[in-house]
């Protein structure tokens, strides 16, 4: 398993995690031509994004990258409902998935569980993700 932090900071925040079979983006505050600019990602070819919480610079390219990608969008069911009333008109055709913090699920070969922390944020996960006895645990903000 190996990860790319590709953007962290207020003015945006995506990271990359790629095992033997599954790829990954922790938030989507980054957009699809800065990401280009700074990777050679395929984002066409990524499994899951996964969201920490709803402010804009973890969350402001989602519905581009979820198009594009047709990637699950894995998130607090709070902080979806937040991010759509605050940022978004409809996200009705994207696949989202509601997660629970503390329920270890996988996605082909990565073990995920989130993990609840404190922010100013209607909810924020921490998570950590683990293959082939490798793990990476990520927290922000």
């Amino acid at each position: 398993m190996k990860f790319q932090v590709i953007g962290s900071g207020s003015k945006g925040n995506l990271t990359y995690i790629e095992s033997n079979n599954t790829r990954l983006l922790i938030d989507a505050g980054i957009s699809i031509k800065e990401i280009k600019n700074r990777t050679n990602i395929d984002i066409t070819n990524i499994d899951g994004i996964f969201i920490t919480h709803e402010h804009i610079d973890h969350v402001k390219y989602i519905e581009n990258i979820a198009r594009l990608s047709n990637a699950v969008i894995y998130v607090n069911e709070k902080s979806f409902n937040k991010m759509v009333l605050k940022y978004f008109k409809d996200l009705n055709d994207i696949k989202v998935k509601f997660i629970d913090p503390n329920k270890p699920f996988k996605i082909k070969d990565i073990k995920v569980m989130a993990l609840n922390l404190q922010h100013d944020a209607e909810n924020c996960y921490g998570y950590i993700f683990t293959s082939n006895s490798k793990a990476l645990g990520y927290c922000t903000d």
